[in-house]
């Protein structure tokens, strides 16, 4: 009866340093978080001398238009069998080759992969990798943009789309 007496004990105290810490925790991560919006005193008001804001502006959007990458697909894609109709474009305008991946969320396995797509082209309809039973499946496209001349990657972005498998 004492040995338990002692474990309940030793259990509360044990409980009660826990809350404590977590609330110590809690407040000191507020804290540092409130900090994180605070304006910077040390500066100097206006742009900085001797910069041709024109040729720094063009500069930046060109930097962008090189990164961005553009692109429309279809988010709820119908899939029979093992064709889906995709209406994936890659847009004029783009100044980018891409190539699209589908991976399958659940399994991480790629389910379709293209081959290089020149801007102003759009695959309407693909066949899968595998054939899936009638339901709906959650997967990433990602999409890699590749230099048109030499092929380099450009970079990558994804997005998410839903399978919906209709019974044969």
């Amino acid at each position: 009866m004492k040995r338990r007496r002692k474990i309940i004990i030793f259990s509360v105290l044990v409980l009660i340093a826990g809350a404590v810490t977590f609330f110590a925790l809690r407040r000191e991560t507020e804290n540092v978080a409130e900090n994180v919006f605070e304006y910077e005193e040390n500066i100097t008001v206006g742009e900085l001398p001797g910069v041709d804001r024109e040729a720094m502006l063009a500069a930046l959007q060109a930097n962008t238009d090189k990164a961005a990458v553009a692109f429309s697909i279809n988010s709820k894609p119908v899939v029979t069998g093992t064709e889906m109709n995709l209406l994936f474009e890659n847009p004029m305008g783009n100044g980018k080759d891409i190539i699209l991946s589908i991976y399958e969320n659940e399994t991480n396995e790629i389910i379709y992969k293209s081959k290089a797509i020149r801007e102003g082209n759009y695959l309407a309809t693909v066949t899968l990798l595998k054939e899936y039973e009638p339901g709906s499946y959650e997967a990433t496209a990602l999409i890699t943009a590749l230099n048109t001349e030499t092929h380099d990657v450009i970079g990558e972005t994804a997005a998410g789309i839903t399978l919906r498998v209709e019974g044969r």
